[in-house]
């Protein structure tokens, strides 16, 4: 059986189109000049309303087949004991309707003796479509005499859109990345060189999001809902990170680093699932993934819920809330072992305090990633072939506009490079406390760097111990204690963030 994805956006309503698989432009102008031949005497073709039983409107032609938008209810009464459907292909003149009671499942069987030179006539050609989670529908039909492949179409923003085309063999797709709870139209056509016959189109709609599969890690304040979008204009960037009272500088550095360098691998982790209705409340529901140790892809449901309603850990900034959703979607992944802290399995945000940046580096994008001694000629080596790197500040840190020395170390994440700056180094704090490049804030009663800054080779050498590269294997050496931003009373440039 075949997978493919549909654009999340693309419902009965709304969306953009969805992606088209190689070749389907030649192959529709191929056959625009044969469609004429396929029509009833009439010159239109009449296509059957499953939800009606009946021909309530006429339909455009098949050039265009314009969906009807409005229809009468189903009665499923007499379906609510029904097995799941088969669709059989046997000759007749008359056309059944079934559906299940739960509309998860709507088959339709319509077989005629017709034309023997497209694959099957339009009444001997059917398939049936099932919802199989929130945002999976699969899509199934016999096999047609005589079909060179198939057709996949959806319904989408007033027109029909091709999705898929399939070969010959194939008698199953996978249609994932839908909106849970929502209703889709698709279309099946078995064609060759003759021509295509369509199956007439079938309404499906995805399952709604089970109770109390959204998980709320233990956290060390209350869950409020937050408004705001995934993404900024720009997409994803590495000044959307800003890490709170939890010291997993590792993982948010992280975050900022892939978001620097490989901005398509965070969105790639994000599927939005819709909605759904918590305490009275609505809340938009993303599928995350993250990779296993084996390179297996895992994925976890997040809501958007978060502890003191995204200002306790990672901080909602501008509305964006991708990172503090990453964030909370690793301690879930974390509590199902699908992902490495200090403390597997363990449904806490506080499981994730101290770790290394090689275990979220894998983690986001699948890749190999370890880390090992500082080397300012390695780094640049690494940030020319385009690798990923996160640097662990020293324990005892030489200059004090770096975090580290007695209170632990600290992961920054290597987002630039001029080779031509006395400063050549672009380095992120991913507490992301100062919109201004080497802008300080204050730490123990020191002035540190608060986001962005340059750094010398020497600065480098002297301040940092450990480089994690991400895309090729190095031996490890060992892993990041990591500091929590722990302010005091005077220490008000920081106070604005975060709070003790």
């Amino acid at each position: 059986m075949n997978a493919f994805s549909f654009s999340k956006s693309a419902s009965a309503n709304a969306g953009a189109c969805p992606r088209r698989l190689p070749g389907v432009d030649a192959i529709k102008s191929s056959i625009t000049a044969l469609r004429g031949l396929f029509r009833s005497t009439s010159g239109t073709r009449r296509r059957r309303s499953e939800l009606t039983g009946t021909v309530p409107a006429m339909f455009e032609s098949l050039e265009q087949r314009t969906l009807m938008t409005t229809f009468a209810a189903v009665d499923h009464a007499a379906l609510t004991n029904s097995s799941p459907l088969v669709v059989n292909h046997v000759p007749t003149t008359d056309t059944t309707v079934s559906s299940a009671n739960d509309g998860h499942v709507i088959a339709c069987t319509a077989t005629s003796n017709q034309s023997a030179m497209r694959p099957e006539s339009s009444y001997g050609f059917s398939f049936s479509a099932t919802a199989t989670s929130s945002t999976q529908v699969l899509l199934s039909w016999h096999s047609a005499s005589g079909a060179n492949g198939y057709y996949i179409d959806i319904w989408q923003n007033g027109a029909w859109k091709q999705i898929g085309n399939m070969n010959a063999a194939t008698t199953a797709v996978n249609v994932t990345g839908l909106s849970a709870n929502t209703t889709y139209y698709f279309d099946v056509g078995a064609y060759n060189n003759s021509g295509v016959t369509w199956a007439n189109y079938l309404s499906v709609t995805t399952q709604p999001v089970p109770k109390g599969t959204i998980d709320h890690p233990k956290a060390g304040t209350t869950y409020t809902q937050v408004n705001g979008s995934l993404f900024g204009s720009s997409g994803p960037v590495f000044t959307d990170v800003h890490q709170g009272n939890e010291g997993d500088c590792w993982l948010m550095a992280s975050l900022a680093e892939v978001a620097a360098r490989k901005p398509s691998d965070i969105t790639n982790m994000f599927t939005y699932s819709g909605t759904t209705v918590e305490n009275g409340t609505t809340v938009s529901l993303y599928k995350v993934r993250f990779y296993d140790n084996s390179g297996v892809a895992r994925y976890v449901t997040v809501d958007t819920e978060l502890p003191g309603g995204g200002t306790y850990y990672d901080h909602v900034n501008g509305g964006v809330l991708w990172a503090a959703l990453a964030e909370k979607a690793y301690v879930e992944a974390n509590g199902m072992g699908y992902v490495t802290s200090g403390s597997t399995y363990n449904d806490s945000y506080d499981a994730l305090d101290g770790g290394s940046p090689s275990w979220a580096l894998h983690a986001i994008t699948g890749l190999s990633s370890n880390d090992f001694a500082v080397n300012p000629s390695n780094l640049v080596a690494a940030w020319n072939s385009g690798k990923l790197i996160v640097l662990d500040s020293s324990t005892n840190a030489n200059d004090n506009l770096i975090v580290g020395g007695s209170h632990g170390t600290h992961a920054y994440a290597f987002v630039g490079y001029n080779s031509s700056s006395s400063n050549p180094f672009e380095l992120y704090n991913p507490w992301g406390a100062s919109s201004t490049v080497n802008g300080t804030v204050s730490f123990y009663g020191k002035s540190v760097y608060g986001g962005a800054c340059y750094v010398s080779s020497s600065m480098i050498t002297n301040d940092f111990a450990g480089q994690e590269i991400c895309g090729q294997l190095i031996v490890s050496a060992g892993q990041s204690d990591d500091i929590v931003p722990t302010l005091t009373s005077t220490e008000n440039e920081r106070s604005i963030r975060r709070a003790s």
